[in-house]
């Protein structure tokens, strides 16, 4: 069983070209990655003028949704799931793999304990833009145009950790101590 996920892409042919490029390499790019933590990326097929990206079906609730119907994670169960993640964003960015997306809906909970993190490289080949992601998740430096990096993907672990934590984002005036907070508990 896989998922499949219709995208959207651009209705000028030219700038859909560059994006579909720039997915078929992202795909590609996943694909390669053989890590328990990543879910993993089968294929991106186009059919008509639709692109569709293929991977593994994984079915669990997200941080997201966890967090939603359950209330924020205990301090020991948020450590263990940080540690996972970082040690799965390791993995991704050795191999030259920046998620460039990562948020409570991205990191997925399995009931064996392992988590799980979505999409690795597909947002920010389909939308450099932004303009479909959550800014609360998104480094200052992507808020202003920059490229994703291991490091934003890491700003947006921190972030993602606080709601896990606490239950909702971190507002701007917090934003820059998530990392900091982030270290604590991962030692």
């Amino acid at each position: 069983q896989v998922a499949v996920a219709e995208l959207h892409l651009p209705a000028d042919p030219e700038e859909r070209s560059r994006v579909r490029e720039r997915l078929l390499r992202a795909a590609r790019a996943a694909g390669r990655l053989d890590h328990p933590g990543l879910v993993a990326a089968y294929d991106v097929v186009t059919e008509g003028d639709v692109d569709h990206v293929v991977t593994e079906l994984v079915d669990a609730p997200s941080l997201a949704d966890r967090v939603t119907t359950g209330g924020p994670l205990d301090e020991r169960t948020a450590a263990a799931m940080a540690r996972q993640l970082a040690a799965t964003l390791h993995a991704a960015h050795s191999a030259g793999v920046v998620h460039g997306d990562v948020n409570p809906r991205s990191i997925l909970l399995p009931s064996d304990g392992q988590v799980r993190l979505a999409g690795a490289g597909i947002a920010e080949a389909v939308d450099p833009l932004r303009r479909t992601r959550d800014p609360a998740f998104l480094a200052p430096e992507l808020r202003d145009d920059g490229q994703a990096t291991p490091e934003s993907d890491l700003w947006a672990l921190g972030a993602a950790l606080h709601v896990a934590l606490l239950g909702r984002p971190p507002s701007d005036d917090v934003a820059g101590a998530v990392g900091g907070t982030l270290g604590g508990v991962l030692a």
